[in-house]
């Protein structure tokens, strides 16, 4: 069973060793076993969360979502071109943007506000509010009211009262505020429609405001486009008539120009200037004919100079433009019969008859194409000195005629100077003139690159408050609210709870868990009985409390005495497993068992485990003596109503024999030596290491099979250590949940004596049914459960009354 979880023999080894901590580790199991016996931690925050975001959507009004389409096309009006249009079919991102900015802009608001009258419409001015924003406002009021009120200055004298007019247009600019705050205005995805919401509490009024705003938008842009026309044709029409005047003027300036310089060409320059124009015209011709002239004969001479083999052998038979019908006929009579010849050579090899047939025919088309070539080369020479000649001529003549104009060159300048500004200003008034039609044209048709797709529809379904958002983030928020709490409480986590943790913290064995239990008694009856009748009854063996069975009924007293009251329970049990591992511990032939019951801070539960403890050693037929040596508050000798007489201070200061103070509590066969301090007493840990506690020691070995004696706690005070030489080994009480690992970590790491005597740690006023959420389900202490038949009738558990509860006897160690 795990409550009997010690090494008898490598005990001394363990306590020898360092106490020291292994490396902590979190695994899977781990987390597991937090979150079940957190799970409270958790359940409580997600259900609270569960119930406010239920009583939110109970308390909170519904809200409708009205929507609409708008389509910004570049293309709606392709049938009448627009001013500006670009030939990009495609808005760019800033043109979406300035759509959403317009839409939410304060002219838009406004014109809706007035259109739909929403000052006078309480669904806008007033809407409803849920129960957690009346709460939040409330606070946040409550906070701003003292703020508000420390912040504030007084009014300065001759303060302007507001008109009527200017009143309302201050409540038209609030609402036109208002309603930009909750218009949601976005593009759908990447296209050129832009999405236009409005959520409020009434359908309608949401339809109403969307509808409007797209209208609003459309008119918005008509009359922006009406205006850019209007302030354009205007500038048009003034421009227009300032290029009619220039273009008028300059046109009279050129032909007064041409009368006194006596220009009488019809192209405005003088006879000599369009023959030299014309001049130039020939020699332009002239020089190109020189230049194909000479390619001809160039081309000619590289094909002759490669003779006929080269024709035969496949080399270039084409010269320019030009080539008769004979030599053109000769070139194709020699490219078939050379694909003829490479036919017959690639089937039949050279050898084949045929093949010096048609090779003769090559040799013969090339030899005729070679003497039209030569003749042709003869020609092209020919043509190329006419051109020649031609192109001498020309510039004799050019010559002559630029030297005749080159005294009126200046005047022709000038007057083309003026003819060309003319001209320029001729067409660019023809050109104002004809966009300038265009764009009166355009004035009359409205039309804009705008156009609604959906009109918003009055809702039927409302969007808000999503049950499912609100409950999944209400969950949520309770799981994170839960998490924090786990993770904070187990960071708290700084107790003894299992075997392990004993072990890891102690280096020593861990002797087994007590279960809580509650008592009905608080005081028990004790009588005062001789030592020598004590004695007697030890020496013959016939004390009625310890021959008697003890699996028949009890007294009354006995009830405050757990372990007797129920001996096959799971408490008992583990007491027993005390007792075994102390005889196991125990020195040979040295007399009585001394052990030494302590704890590390007060209010753990050792006195009630002495004494049970005790009780459980008589039920085996063992003479015990239990020793109440909490000087400073025994509490023991208190629970017991041992409160007047003489005790262990008188036995320790030789004023009274043990023996003759020795009482047995009534019906159960537990002998104490209590212990009733004077008021004032300060000598505690200087009597307990005194000679007369050796002696005392030493005495009652003889006497008993077992000495019990109830320490001090170890943690602040040295009574406990001062008794540690005088036993043979101590059992460390330590609270389950509320004895601090670290704080007994150091208490044994400091005290070598301690570590050295040490039986063992049980753990005290367990609950048994929460320590299954500390353990691993591979562990014994996750099958307890299991041996509930074991422990006292078939069926009992320590989750039945009499093993919950508080432990009253653990208040008064």
């Amino acid at each position: 069973m795990r409550q009997t979880q010690f090494k008898f023999a490598d005990t001394s080894n363990d306590l020898e060793r360092p106490i020291s901590k292994p490396p902590e580790t979190v695994t899977l199991g781990q987390l597991t076993r937090i979150l079940r016996r957190r799970r409270w931690s958790i359940i409580v925050p997600v259900v609270i969360l569960g119930i406010l975001g239920i009583i939110y959507l109970a308390t909170t009004p519904r809200s409708y979502l009205a929507n609409s389409l708008l389509l910004l096309d570049a293309n709606i009006s392709r049938s009448i071109e627009q001013l500006g249009a670009s030939e990009n079919n495609n808005l760019s991102e800033s043109a979406l943007e300035d759509a959403r900015l317009i839409i939410r802009s304060d002219r838009i608001s406004q014109s809706v506000v007035k259109e739909l009258d929403l000052l006078d419409n309480p669904s806008f001015t007033s809407p409803p509010s849920s129960l957690f924003s009346r709460l939040i406002g409330g606070a946040i009021n409550t906070i701003r009211t003292p703020i508000n009120w420390l912040r504030s200055k007084p009014e300065p004298s001759g303060t302007t009262t507001l008109t009527p007019e200017q009143i309302t247009a201050a409540r038209q600019d609030l609402a036109a505020r208002a309603l930009q705050a909750r218009i949601d205005v976005g593009r759908v995805g990447r296209s050129s429609v832009i999405s236009i919401s409005y959520e409020s509490y009434d359908p309608a009024m949401s339809a109403a405001i969307v509808n409007s705003l797209a209208e609003g938008y459309i008119a918005d842009v008509l009359n922006a486009n009406f205006e850019a026309t209007e302030r354009t044709t205007n500038w048009m029409q003034d421009r227009l008539t300032e290029l009619q005047n220039q273009a008028q003027q300059a046109a009279l300036d050129a032909e007064t120009f041409r009368a006194e310089h006596g220009l009488v060409s019809s192209r405005g320059v003088s006879m000599t200037k369009d023959s030299v124009v014309q001049l130039n015209a020939e020699m332009a011709n002239a020089v190109s004919d020189v230049a194909r002239a000479r390619a001809r004969v160039d081309t000619y001479n590289q094909i002759i100079a490669g003779g006929v083999q080269a024709l035969v052998d496949g080399g270039s038979t084409g010269v320019g433009g030009g080539s008769d019908p004979a030599l053109q006929q000769a070139r194709d009579t020699l490219t078939d019969s050379l694909a003829m010849l490479n036919q017959i050579k690639t089937n039949f090899g050279e050898d084949h008859p045929q093949y010096k047939v048609v090779e003769r025919q090559v040799q013969a088309a090339a030899e005729r194409l070679f003497t039209l070539l030569k003749q042709g080369s003869a020609q092209a020479k020919s043509d190329l000195s006419s051109a020649e000649a031609k192109v001498d001529a020309l510039k004799n003549s050019l010559g002559l005629a630029i030297d005749s104009d080159t005294s009126s060159g200046t005047v022709e300048v000038q007057y083309s100077a003026l003819q060309q500004r003319a001209d320029t200003l001729s067409t660019l008034y023809q050109a104002f003139l004809t966009k300038f039609q265009e764009i009166e044209q355009q004035k009359s048709f409205p039309v804009s690159n705008v156009r609604i797709l959906t009109k918003a529809d009055v809702p039927r379904n409302p969007v808000g408050p999503s049950t499912k958002r609100a409950l999944a983030i209400s969950i949520v928020l309770g799981l994170i609210i839960g998490m924090m709490l786990t993770a904070w409480q187990e960071w708290r986590e700084r107790f003894l709870r299992t075997s392990d943790d004993v072990q890891d913290e102690t280096g020593g064995p861990f002797l087994g868990y007590l279960p809580e239990f509650e008592t009905s008694a608080q005081s028990e009856p004790v009588r005062s009985i001789t030592s020598t009748a004590v004695f007697q009854n030890l020496r013959d063996g016939l004390a009625e409390n310890i021959s008697k069975p003890r699996n028949g009924s009890h007294s009354t007293s006995e009830s405050a005495i757990y372990a007797v009251r129920y001996p096959r329970s799971f408490f008992a049990e583990t007491l027993r497993s005390v007792r075994l591992a102390a005889e196991i511990r125990a020195p040979v032939d040295t007399g009585a068992i001394v052990l030494g019951v302590t704890s590390a801070r007060p209010e753990e539960g050792k006195s009630t485990v002495s004494l049970n403890l005790a009780a459980v050693l008589n039920m085996s037929n063992a003479r015990v003596l239990l020793i109440d040596s909490d000087i400073r508050r025994p509490g023991l000798s208190q629970r017991l109503d041992f409160r007047h007489g003489d005790g262990l201070v008188e036995v320790l200061a030789g004023r009274a024999p043990w023996r003759n103070l020795v009482r047995e509590v009534e019906g159960t066969g537990v002998h104490i030596l209590p212990c009733i301090p004077p008021n004032g007493f300060t000598h505690s840990a200087e009597l307990l290491s005194s000679r007369g506690m050796r002696e005392l020691i030493a005495e009652v070995r003889s006497e008993f099979d077992f000495v019990i004696i109830d320490l001090a706690p170890l943690g602040a005070i040295v009574d406990a250590r001062a008794m540690i030489p005088n036993l043979d080994t101590v059992l460390l009480v330590a609270s389950w949940g509320k004895t601090p690992k670290l704080m007994l970590n150091r208490i044994l790491s400091a005290n070598a004596a301690l570590r050295e005597r040490l039986l063992g740690t049980v753990l005290n006023r367990v609950d048994m049914e929460d320590l299954r959420d500390f353990v691993d389900v591979s562990s014994t202490e996750a099958y307890f459960e299991d041996y509930n038949g074991y422990f006292g009738d078939p069926g009992k558990s320590w989750d039945k009354p009499e093993m919950r509860g508080t432990n009253t006897n653990t208040r008064n160690n």
